[in-house]
């Protein structure tokens, strides 16, 4: 008998576009790249509710996520990746555009696999544009 178990919780479903240092830049429509910033955004929110868990308070819990990953967001239609207070840097912020076709390259230095689709729970996107 066959597992269905899964390896991944969340992939997103996007095209190719280049390898960087190994890892993929891919290309996806707006509805999935909406998916990956809320994912990333869930990822912050979680690591301030554990850090407040502790007895953080609400800004130390902040600076804490901060410190362990970028803050990701929305600005119109532009997709803000915000590393300056994890890195120390304040140049290490990323925004990314939609292209002419309304879809974003997402990549931002950060080790992105191909995987196969049978080992991921929920793929967000898919099928056309």
């Amino acid at each position: 008998m066959g597992c269905s178990c899964h390896i991944y919780t969340e992939g997103y479903f996007g095209e190719l576009v280049r390898r960087w240092n190994g890892w993929a830049v891919f290309r996806v429509t707006r509805a999935v790249a909406e998916a990956i910033v809320a994912q990333q955004q869930h990822t912050f929110h979680q690591i301030m509710i554990e850090a407040m868990g502790r007895g953080a308070e609400a800004a130390a819990a902040w600076l804490a996520a901060l410190n362990h990953m970028p803050a990701t967001s929305w600005l119109h239609d532009m997709i803000v990746v915000d590393s300056r207070v994890g890195f120390g840097d304040p140049t290490m912020v990323e925004v990314t555009m939609p292209d002419t076709e309304g879809c974003y390259t997402i990549g931002w230095g950060w080790m992105w696999d191909d995987v196969d689709a049978a080992d991921v729970h929920t793929i967000h996107g898919g099928g056309g544009r």
